[in-house]
């Protein structure tokens, strides 16, 4: 008995091991992912030494056959590696391909993990939900710090967070909120209520003061779904469940009116960063798909290899360079990508967030319990999340940007038909 105990201790820190990447210390590098991507390497030799010695017989290998997640991340991983062939840089081939690699180890760790315990998928939920709590209170307490200065009416750095830069910062309170809103409408004690409550309104308000326009047209898609939901449902919520989805819903416009009396006429207050779709950052992304589009339509089934378009990039984007800046992204995950690997590429890495997505919906399909179905709701909406960050921005080799979906895509590896929260 004690010895299980321990092992289900162990194997609950062992499945918290991505939730630490945002405090990896970078030892003074220009770029964060390296010591990050190095750490991940690392805990998944500890995991799979550990799932060998202990828990090898409560392992099935075969189950991986059947598994659409699974498979479909595999062909990725296989079909650029095929990429090398033509690719234009064999040696920034293997280092974005050893990335990819790296968290397709991540995907089959955390299902391995979810397949074997079955306590740790409401934990890892539930640890998600205090990562966001670390998040929001980081945030909140820069915004603090610089108040009396002004600078926390402007879009400084600091707002980044744990990460590298506001966007993905944004994008990572974001992912998170569905998730946040889903346990708000399940809890009942009025303590951890108002706990709920308090997060999700100072999430909100770190989504406006961060600026964030893409995580602001997120979090608007995201609400106008759940009110479109509610109002499907709206015969099957009982009292208690309106008047939740009711403050949630006014908690948003209320923090929303507040963010927009504080700031006033600054460029970053919620109204000014929602209408203001066309600037250079628009321009410049623009451009960039431009760019990217042309070279697909010209070379749909050989790319440049994958990890290589921040090269043919720079002739490109030449007339947008400024100083030492280059056109290292296409600012669209799936666009590079096919422009990397091909359209077969494309279509490989689309069918992991199709099967993501497919799955979902089944299990949305399946469940005829108000808060099950509300449940996979939310976390279709943060797959939703995820895609429009990836589609404007880079999160595919960004291991802190990867957190939330590595789970969501090894929960629904797992694909039980039910979940006790």
């Amino acid at each position: 008995m004690g010895k299980l105990i321990t092992k289900s201790f162990f194997e609950h820190i062992l499945i918290s091991y991505l939730l630490f990447v945002p405090f990896i210390p970078i030892f003074k590098v220009i770029d964060r992912i390296g010591p990050q991507f190095s750490y991940l390497s690392i805990m998944h030799i500890v995991i799979y030494a550990y799932l060998f010695f202990f828990r090898r017989a409560d392992i099935k290998i075969a189950y991986l056959k059947s598994n659409s997640i699974v498979i479909a991340y595999f062909s990725f991983i296989i079909i650029s590696l095929l990429s090398f062939i033509f690719s234009i840089n064999i040696n920034e081939s293997l280092v974005e391909w050893n990335q990819y690699l790296t968290f397709f180890n991540s995907l089959l760790t955390i299902t391995f993990l979810l397949y074997i315990n079955k306590k740790l998928g409401p934990f890892i939920l539930k640890m998600i939900i205090v990562l966001l709590g670390l998040e929001v209170i980081k945030t909140i307490s820069v915004f603090l710090e610089f108040y009396d200065s002004g600078l926390s009416f402007t879009r400084i750095r600091e707002y980044q967070g744990f990460s590298s830069n506001q966007n993905i910062g944004a994008f990572s309170i974001l992912i998170k909120t569905p998730l946040l809103i889903y346990f708000i409408f399940k809890t009942k004690q009025k303590f951890y209520s108002s706990l709920l409550y308090s997060l999700l309104i100072t999430s909100f308000f770190s989504i406006f003061i961060i600026g964030s326009r893409g995580a602001i047209l997120g979090i608007i898609i995201c609400l106008s779904s759940i009110i479109i939901w509610s109002m499907i449902n709206y015969q099957k919520l009982k009292v208690q469940d309106r008047t939740k989805m009711f403050l949630i819903i006014s908690s948003f416009f209320l923090v929303g009116i507040f963010q927009k009396i504080i700031y006033k006429d600054s460029d970053i207050s919620i109204i000014n960063r929602a209408v203001s779709l066309v600037d250079e950052s628009t321009n410049y992304r623009l451009e960039r798909y431009k760019d990217v589009i042309y070279y697909i339509y010209h070379n749909p089934f050989i790319g440049t290899g994958i990890g290589t378009w921040k090269i043919k990039a720079s002739y490109y984007g030449k007339d947008d360079m400024k100083g030492y800046q280059v056109a290292y992204h296409a600012h669209n995950d799936f666009l590079q990508i096919a422009a990397e690997t091909g359209l077969f590429g494309l279509l490989g890495y689309s069918s992991i967030f199709f099967s993501l997505i497919y799955l979902l919906f089944n299990k949305y399909i399946f469940h005829t319990s108000i808060e099950d179905k509300f449940f996979y709701f939310s976390l279709i909406l943060m797959a939703i999340v995820f895609l429009i960050d990836s589609s404007l921005n880079f999160p595919r080799i960004r291991p802190y940007s990867q957190i939330v979906i590595l789970y969501l895509l090894g929960f629904m590896s797992v694909n039980r038909k039910s979940v006790k929260l």
